[in-house]
């Protein structure tokens, strides 16, 4: 194992082709844009065998208040505060992996690896992180918003921690069926279909187009609109220039596979926008935007975010559309499946007992504040989701082991 500070430190070809099949927030134009602007330490774990990159993790360190929301880590830690000496905010985090993006991917594995060279690679990555959070001011080490695979992978790998997974949040897919609208419509519920049809014939009646673009033009427009839709409900706004850089980088990354929905009036003006891009079978749109006084005249947010992006997946035979987080009984009702993001935590030995009580209570308040956000017609299914998962009863919590 060797340590690196930047991505210039490791070929660009040689990066591309261990990340190849990972999500957008493992390539190079993602991570460059995070190093320009995270408020920590950046380096790189990387792992050769016989001269060629076999695996790789990027890693992030410095003050917790550096940090900033980054997926509930500051509310996790307030819950643990009694597990190091001081206060949290004053002590030093260890971010793993994609840690600022829509997904992370974990510990990043050459797909021609053999079982006994990924388990090398995993306990090597323990050792390594055992050792860091042995230091009195280092307040742990984080993995977060891994899916289940993810963790399953790790400890495949050889990568073990005894301290339950933290719950994060809940995000939203739709599997493709059909091969047009009606084929879809075909497999909802009947009492969903005349709601669904509806929303379509109101986006036409309201004289609403939807054009998709697949460079860079629209960024800036888009941001904008992003920016606008999230501070109005009541999200951190991300200026328009940082959106739009962000969105940049991906476009780097993905090219012709970012795709954008562009909504426009009869007056040629943009009324709600969303964006993402192809990754492997899935069509990911995890931003949208929709001006104020669009919200409701011709269902614009359900058009541009569910079936317009649907409409691209059927014709262009991807298997799913990814949705992201927050909307959830819109997306239940519209017939999505819902999965969950976790936090994995390091810790030193003589603080585990205090993170896993701490961890099972963050777990049971995230399970409540879940169930609200989620809306009444995901309520039941985000409560039966997270029935199990480090919650409660203690026995049946998901460790990643």
């Amino acid at each position: 194992m060797t340590q690196v500070r930047s991505l210039r430190d490791i070929p660009e070809d040689d990066w591309n082709e261990l990340t190849e099949s990972q999500s957008a927030f493992s390539c190079q134009p993602w991570l460059r844009f995070v190093e320009e602007r995270v408020r920590l330490r950046c380096s790189y774990l990387l792992w050769h065998h016989e001269g060629r990159l076999a695996a790789a993790l990027p890693l992030y360190r410095g003050p917790l208040r550096n940090t900033g929301q980054t997926f509930s880590l500051p509310a996790l830690l307030q819950d643990q505060a009694t597990a190091v000496e001081g206060s949290p905010a004053d002590g030093t985090v260890i971010l793993l992996g994609a840690a600022y993006g829509y997904h992370n991917d974990g510990l990043l594995l050459a797909s021609w690896l053999g079982p006994d060279d990924r388990a090398a690679v995993g306990a090597s990555l323990s050792g390594f992180l055992r050792e860091s959070v042995e230091a009195r001011d280092v307040v742990g080490a984080f993995l977060m918003n891994v899916d289940r695979g993810t963790i399953d992978a790790l400890a495949r790998a050889g990568f073990a921690t005894h301290v339950p997974a933290a719950v994060l949040n809940v995000t939203a897919r739709l599997d493709v069926v059909g091969d047009d609208f009606d084929g879809y419509v075909a497999h909802l519920p009947h009492s969903r279909r005349p709601d669904v049809r509806r929303e379509r014939r109101m986006f036409a009646q309201a004289g609403l187009t939807c054009t998709v673009s697949t460079g860079p033009e629209p960024l800036a427009d888009i941001a904008v609109l992003a920016e606008e839709t999230y501070r109005r409900h009541g999200y951190p706004p991300s200026p328009p220039a940082e959106f739009q850089a962000m969105l940049e980088a991906l476009q780097a990354r993905f090219g012709e596979r970012c795709v954008h929905f562009l909504v426009h009036d009869t007056t040629g003006a943009l009324t709600a926008a969303s964006t993402g891009f192809v990754q492997n079978d899935t069509l990911v749109i995890p931003w949208f935007g929709v001006r104020a006084e669009a919200d409701r005249a011709g269902a614009p947010y359900f058009n541009t975010c569910f079936y317009e992006p649907l409409r691209y997946a059927q014709e262009h035979g991807l298997k799913k559309v990814d949705l992201g987080i927050e909307a959830l009984s819109a997306k239940v009702l519209r017939g999505c499946s819902l999965s969950v993001k976790y936090g994995v935590t390091v810790t030193a030995a003589d603080r585990a007992a205090a993170w896993e009580d701490a961890i099972l209570t963050f777990n049971r308040r995230q399970r409540e504040l879940l169930g609200e956000r989620a809306g009444a017609a995901a309520r039941k299914v985000v409560a039966t989701l997270l029935a199990g998962d480090g919650v409660e009863p203690r026995e049946d919590r998901v460790e990643a082991t």
